[in-house]
C-alpha cells in the first residue's frame, strides 16, 4: 500500500479500494515491501486486522533508529 495508506491502516483508520476489490483477508506490504499486517477488505474498505510490531518510526522505510552516524 502507499505510505499514506500505510500510517491509515496503522492508525486504525479503514482505506477506499473501490467496488472492484476482491474480498477478503490479505497481506499488508508498505510501500518499501515491507511486511506490517493482516488486512481484511469487505464492501470495497481495506480494514487491517492485524499489525505487527515495528521499531517506533518505522513507518515508510524510516528504520527507527535515533542516531543515523550509527545506522549509516
Amino acid at each position: 500500500v502507499a505510505a499514506n495508506d500505510e500510517r491509515r491502516l496503522i492508525s486504525g483508520q479503514r482505506v477506499d479500494l473501490g467496488s472492484t476489490a476482491v474480498l477478503g483477508l490479505c497481506r499488508l506490504y508498505g510501500p518499501e515491501g515491507v511486511f506490517f499486517g493482516i488486512g481484511e477488505v469487505d464492501a470495497g474498505l481495506l480494514a487491517a486486522r492485524r499489525l505487527v510490531s515495528q521499531p517506533q518510526g518505522e513507518v515508510s522505510g524510516q528504520n527507527g533508529l535515533s542516531n543515523p552516524a550509527v545506522t549509516g
